[in-house]
This record gives C-alpha cells, sequence and structure tokens, in this order.
C-alpha cells in the first residue's frame, strides 16, 4: 500500500481503483485501528500525490469519469478517518481539494459539462452512475463543515441521493448483468451508508435494499461459485459482495449473512477486499442458516425467476427470465418522462432465456459476455428466423415501448413461507401491486395479464 510513484491512474480507471479504492483506504484504516505510524505516513503520501495534482482525471471525462470517482473515495477516506491528526495547513489544503474535485465531478459529470455520449447522466441505475456519486458524496460530507462553502454541494448532493433512489427497483435486482450488479451496488451502498450516518437518512432502509441482498444469494448456482447468467456476466460472482453484509445488518437478514459467508467459505474472492468487511460485518447477526431461504423465488422487476433442489455444488438449479430491457422500473422512469435514452448497452434480446445447473456443471448456459448480441445465443426461440428488437449490436440500445416484450404471467411456487400469500395484480408495466402488503421481502405471486 505504498503511494503511486506513476501517474497511469490519470487515465486509466482501472488503475486509479486500484490505488484509491483498494489501497489507500486499506492503509488509512489500518492507522485508525492500530495506530501504526508507518500506516499513518503511507496515508499521507497518497494524500500529497492527490494535492500536488490539478486533476484527479485527465480523459475526456476531465475529473468526472470512472477513475475519478475512485479517486475520490479513497480521498475522502483517507481525510476523514486521519483529518485530527494532518498538519493544519494540509488539512485546510486538502479540503479545499475535496471540495473542488465534488464542483468538478458536478459540473463536468452530472450537469455534462464536458463533451461526449453523456451514456449515464440521464440514467438512474448505471452502475458508472453508482461510482461518481459514491465519490461525490463521500467527498462532500467529508468536507462539509457546516458552513456556505458546501452547503450548495450538498444540497446538490442531497437532490442527487434522492433521484436514484426513487427509481431503485422495488425487488433489488441488477438489469445490467449478475457481474455489473455487485461491481456498481458496491458503491451505492457506501453512498447510501455514508449519507445515512452523516445526515440522518434512512435510504438503506428501501426495500431494494433488502432484496437485493437476497438476489445475490439467488443468484449463485448451487454450490455457490457461480452465478446465473443473464446480460454482460463476466464469470462468476465478483469480488465486490461486501455490501451484502452491510444490507444484512441493516435489515437484520440472519439467514442471508449466513449464506453469504457460506459462498465466501466456498470460494474467498466473495469478500476480496476487506477494508468493507471489517466496516459492514455485524457479528451480532447470528443462528442463521442458508436452510431457512426460499429455493424458489420471483423477482418481478426484472422478470427472473430461480429454482433449485438445495444449496450444495451437486444439487440442481434453474434460472428462467422473461422481461423488458432494463426492468418495469426503469421502462416507468422512461414512459414518465425520464428522457429519451437510458443505458441498457450491458442487456441481452433474451426473453424467455433459461438456464440449468446440475452436479457441479451448468449445462444449458447463456452467453455471458457476447461482442455482439443475438437472440440466437440464448436458450430461447426464434420466430421465423428471426430474434427479438434490439439486437445485433455490441452494446444493445434502447428501443420504443420497452416493456412491451415476454413477461412472466404466472409462477405458483412450490412452497409459500409464512406470513407469504401469492397475489394477484394489474400494473402498467412496474408492477406496483406485486408487493403491497409485504414490503419487507420478495413477493411471491402471479401476473394477471
Amino acid at each position: 500500500c505504498d503511494a503511486p510513484t506513476g501517474r497511469a491512474f490519470l487515465t486509466d480507471a482501472t488503475e486509479a481503483q486500484r490505488e484509491f479504492f483498494w489501497k489507500l483506504p486499506t492503509v488509512a484504516l489500518h492507522y485508525v485501528l492500530t495506530g501504526d505510524k508507518r500506516s499513518f505516513d503511507r496515508t499521507l503520501e497518497f494524500m500529497k500525490v492527490l494535492l500536488e495534482l490539478e486533476h484527479w482525471e485527465t480523459t475526456r471525462e476531465e475529473d468526472s469519469g470512472m477513475g475519478a470517482a475512485n479517486v475520490m473515495v479513497g480521498a475522502a477516506l483517507a481525510y476523514d478517518w486521519t483529518c485530527k491528526d494532518l498538519p493544519p495547513k494540509f488539512r485546510l489544503a486538502f479540503r479545499r481539494k475535496l471540495i473542488l474535485q465534488a464542483e468538478r465531478m458536478i459540473a463536468n459529470g452530472h450537469q455534462k459539462g464536458c463533451p461526449g455520449t453523456h451514456y449515464w447522466q440521464n440514467d438512474p441505475l448505471n452502475n458508472h452512475r453508482f461510482h461518481r456519486d459514491a465519490g461525490l458524496t463521500l467527498c462532500v460530507l467529508a468536507a462539509h463543515e457546516g458552513g456556505a462553502d458546501t452547503e450548495g454541494l450538498l444540497r446538490k448532493t442531497i437532490e442527487e441521493l434522492k433521484f436514484v433512489h426513487k427509481w431503485l427497483p422495488p425487488d433489488g435486482t441488477s438489469h445490467e448483468s449478475p457481474s455489473y450488479m455487485p461491481f456498481g451496488y458496491q458503491y451505492l451502498v457506501m453512498a447510501f451508508d455514508a449519507a445515512d450516518r452523516c445526515l440522518g437518512t434512512n435510504l438503506l432502509g428501501h426495500r431494494f435494499f433488502k432484496n437485493a441482498a437476497l438476489f445475490r444469494i439467488h443468484s449463485l448456482t448451487p454450490g455457490l461459485t457461480n452465478v446465473f447468467r443473464y446480460g454482460d456476466t463476466g464469470g462468476g460472482p465478483g469480488f465486490y459482495n461486501n455490501y451484502v453484509l452491510k444490507l444484512c445488518g441493516e435489515h437484520k437478514l440472519a439467514d442471508v449473512q449466513a449464506a453469504a459467508m457460506k459462498a465466501y467459505e466456498a470460494d474467498n474472492s466473495f469478500f476480496e477486499y476487506g477494508w468493507f468487511s471489517l466496516l459492514w460485518y455485524d457479528p451480532s447477526l447470528k443462528n442463521g442458516s442458508i436452510e431457512n431461504l426460499p429455493k424458489s423465488a420471483l423477482y418481478p422487476d426484472l422478470g427472473v425467476v430461480t429454482l433449485r433442489d438445495g444449496w450444495e455444488a451437486d444439487d440442481v438449479g434453474m434460472m428462467f427470465k422473461s422481461g423488458p430491457y432494463g426492468g418495469y422500473t426503469m421502462c416507468k422512469y422512461l414512459r414518465r418522462g425520464g428522457g429519451d435514452y437510458v443505458n441498457v448497452a450491458h442487456d441481452d434480446p433474451d426473453a424467455n432465456m433459461f438456464e440449468i445447473y446440475t452436479h457441479g456443471a451448468t449445462v444449458a448456459m447463456d452467453d455471458g459476455y457476447a461482442e455482439r448480441k443475438l437472440t440466437s445465443s440464448h436458450n430461447t426461440i426464434l420466430v421465423d428466423g428471426k430474434g427479438q428488437r434490439g439486437e445485433g449490436d455490441e452494446w444493445t440500445q434502447p428501443v420504443s415501448n420497452m416493456d412491451d416484450r415476454g413477461r412472466i404471467v404466472t409462477f405458483v411456487p412450490e412452497s409459500l413461507a409464512p406470513g407469504f400469500e401469492a397475489t394477484g395484480f394489474e400494473s402498467e408495466g412496474v408492477l406496483p401491486g406485486f408487493y403491497e402488503g409485504d414490503e419487507d421481502c420478495v413477493a411471491l405471486g402471479y401476473y394477471v395479464d
């Protein structure tokens, strides 16, 4: 965890993530927990590098891209955790730098000051937006001391968080894929956790977050080392699943936390970056068991059903998916004037697609991260040799009436947990009635077309 000697992170977002999202918070938190002087000195060296730079990203998205967002996270945490021990002049200068970078993120990013396609600014559910919101939120909260110099920034940050919060799908799913879900949700949870802690909000109380923790478990194949694929899935469950621990603690999900720990035992890369776990693991959640979780579940916003005999590697599992690009909440956002563009680049033309896992292997598999998105690459049907609307490109683009696609008509679970009842409803597409009467859990029911 030594400060970088080169400046590749200014143009390489992964390098920025590596240096300032993984390394810097690790060494800074080590100082907080142990008081180790060497860790403080290393943290200070990272901060000196940043203070000497005019910009934290020099790509086309100057100071507003993915790289800048990850640098901002590490910078804000390091400042907040070491603030009382920093030399006064350095502390003042670094605080001003945090404010400046937050202003640039809003002006160049959220307000579209930089040239480009603006692929995330109109989209409340894009994982790239979550990265930027985490950097923005942490910088503003770390620098805010109640004065007028940050009041406007704080107001704009709260407006941004409320906007994203409003359009979170109630079932906790990510339309981009089981791989992009943790890559984005880790940052989303970080931003909302910081806001709740500092501002007294209850953003993490949204039912989305309770269901997101359960969906992470249901998205795993038996054996818990791989995932049921849809969208741009890059392999297994990814390395950023620490957010599940925070959500389990927030919503007292002892069984889900037990399942997450079982996934960690099966593959310790499930919680790859340890500093998150140190902050978010709740040791008071005891006596949970993965066996208490339902083995079948419908996630209606995305149109996904998962079924399994059990959780062990030699069990059988299945996923079925039939829903719109972006999910029903995203389609509702468009229908209500949210703009003419949302980012569904990672979605696939895969309505009526299924996957089957049995005895250690996926025997009917989705194509994963494809260079060209074709219906014929999925376990579904063609009609007169033709695929679904929106196919053919490397990145899926929005189409008109995105929610007018295949949909799940009926779902009858084998058994219902205590307190659940099958629910019939009518809907304009977002399926609001599906959650009525039981906002705390993933509802089990059927759709009446």
